[in-house]
């Protein structure tokens, strides 16, 4: 009769031992999990205090606090492009106590044009997208374009007369050049440092045109000091009923961002369930018909993905933009 070896008794029970050990770790992760909240969260925020990001954190901090019974405390460290948000968050423990809000660019197109001192897709724990500020075409009253197709004819026939206002290396960036490109058109870059000041160009006339979030020129458009031509985004957004989508533009075919989206981010390690309990909390305070209507208000329409697809979602991102980046020769200096 065959016997087994009286050593093979003791490795069955030292790996009976490691298999309970195992699940009394897990059972102690997810029991830690769902308990998180149990003391106050800090949310970092790569803008200064009254920016669009910090007023997104600001109004879903407020709901998940409210939520939680727990303090949500905004951390505004603003600075290097992101640099200073981010290299402050991997830095700190993967709790689910620091947790980071950015725009979704800081992962997939910053680390492509400057030097930054994390791995985009290594150092961070996706835990998921929280929302995204639909973009615009915009152009100066003094500009004789009252649709996409006028724009793009007045382009063509005077080639490099018009103008467009834009920070350098922002997503926006890209897309105006891949317009450009896909339409056969030579419109001048004119560099600015942020949205305020090319409203300000636009008003004034210093510049054409610009390729922005809405809520820069939702009161001006209202006005009639400048128009808005069309919205990238799928559908018309509740700022600008009026807006045709490119699509009803006539412009179906260009291949352009909806708008800027943004996620929630923490130090890479921390555990699934964690992040999951996390989302779940985040996702349930953006459910909130009146968070929804809040954050409409200032021009973020709610846009919720989980980690894994944020992750996925990102590297596909991280991949176009490296490609583009290079067809498209965009360099910046740091």
């Amino acid at each position: 009769m065959f016997r087994t070896p009286q050593h093979g008794h003791a490795i069955g029970r030292a790996a009976c031992r490691l298999l309970l050990a195992a699940s009394a770790c897990l059972a102690a992760t997810a029991a830690a999990a769902q308990s998180w909240p149990d003391k106050p969260v800090r949310l970092v925020v790569t803008t200064p205090a009254g920016g669009p990001i910090d007023s997104l954190a600001r109004i879903v901090g407020e709901a998940v606090a409210r939520q939680t019974r727990q303090t949500v405390i905004i951390e505004n460290k603003a600075g290097g492009s992101g640099a200073i948000a981010l290299g402050y968050t991997i830095k700190q423990p993967a709790d689910g106590y620091t947790l980071l809000i950015t725009a979704n660019a800081a992962f997939s197109l910053v680390p492509i044009l400057r030097s930054m001192p994390y791995k985009p897709l290594e150092d961070f724990s996706f835990i998921g997208q929280l929302a995204y500020t639909p973009n615009v075409f915009a152009v100066a009253s003094s500009v004789p374009a009252r649709n996409m197709k006028e724009l793009v004819a007045l382009a063509k026939a005077q080639p490099g007369k018009l103008n467009y206002a834009m920070m350098l290396g922002v997503p926006h960036h890209l897309d105006f050049e891949r317009f450009k490109k896909d339409t056969g058109t030579d419109i001048v870059l004119v560099p600015y440092t942020g949205g305020a000041p090319i409203v300000t160009g636009l008003l004034g006339g210093q510049v054409d045109v610009t390729l922005l979030n809405a809520p820069l020129f939702a009161e001006w458009a209202r006005s009639g000091k400048l128009r808005v031509l069309a919205t990238t985004a799928r559908t018309r957004i509740a700022q600008m009923p009026d807006v045709p989508t490119l699509a009803e533009a006539g412009f179906g075919n260009l291949k352009l961002a909806e708008g800027s989206f943004y996620s929630l981010a923490a130090p890479a390690g921390m555990p699934r369930p964690l992040a999951d309990r996390i989302y779940q909390v985040f996702s349930a305070a953006l459910s909130s018909p009146e968070v929804r209507t809040k954050l409409q208000s200032i021009g973020f329409e709610t846009s919720l993905r989980d980690g894994s697809a944020l992750r996925a979602d990102l590297a596909q991102e991280f991949g176009d933009n490296q490609a583009l980046v290079k067809a498209l020769n965009i360099k910046l200096s740091d």
